[in-house]
């Protein structure tokens, strides 16, 4: 088996004849697009000695394995064999219910880990509760019925002043007549059926 010198390359026969000299990195890149394989005959020089590319020394760095990645085999641990007693499914039902493993009937409930979440909001609860003063709700006046008379009473009371001013002339009379009807009207309706108490 030969070994190429430090600094020199390697000389291929091809099928359009002699090539070279290749330095490893294009013997890689040749290999890898099929042009070139084991059973190429190469040399150190042109006037040979040929031997098959595979045989060749540097052909320990030339055709390494190549790694195949893949997934880990998925692991599962059977639970139920063949000597496992049958599941009933009001045992599992009873699980379910309490949130822990199944208790034979007349067991008392075993005690709550201090860390289980329900405990800690009910301990949470309790210390604010001692702490805060109670919250007092005060009903408030109703201001919306004060708003609305109000609103009625300008609005209107405008209305009668323009009434009043424009007696003589009936077109006017009839529009201010119909804008106090829109506006009441209006009024009424946005107060009591889309507003809130407030």
């Amino acid at each position: 088996m030969s070994k190429t010198p430090l600094g020199t390359g390697i000389f291929l026969q091809m099928p359009d004849g002699m090539r070279g000299p290749f330095g490893p990195a294009i013997l890689k890149e040749l290999i890898e697009g099929g042009a070139i394989s084991q059973e190429t005959i190469a040399g150190d020089s042109e006037t040979g000695p040929w031997i098959p590319l595979g045989r060749h020394g540097i052909a320990i760095d030339l055709f390494q394995p190549k790694r195949v990645f893949g997934l880990k085999a998925t692991e599962f641990d059977r639970a139920n064999t063949v000597g496992s007693p049958p599941v009933d499914h009001r045992d599992m039902i009873r699980a379910a219910d309490i949130g822990t493993t199944v208790r034979k009937q007349g067991e008392p409930e075993p005690a709550r880990a201090p860390n289980d979440v329900e405990v800690l909001v009910q301990k949470t609860a309790a210390t604010n509760a001692a702490r805060e003063a109670p919250m007092v709700f005060v009903k408030r006046e109703n201001r919306r019925l004060r708003d609305f008379w109000f609103l009625m009473l300008v609005g209107n009371g405008t209305g009668g002043v323009l009434l009043f001013a424009f007696r003589h002339d009936p077109i006017l009379l009839v529009g201010v007549i119909s804008i106090m009807t829109v506006f009441t009207a209006g009024a009424t309706w946005i107060m009591w059926a889309i507003m809130d108490r407030y």
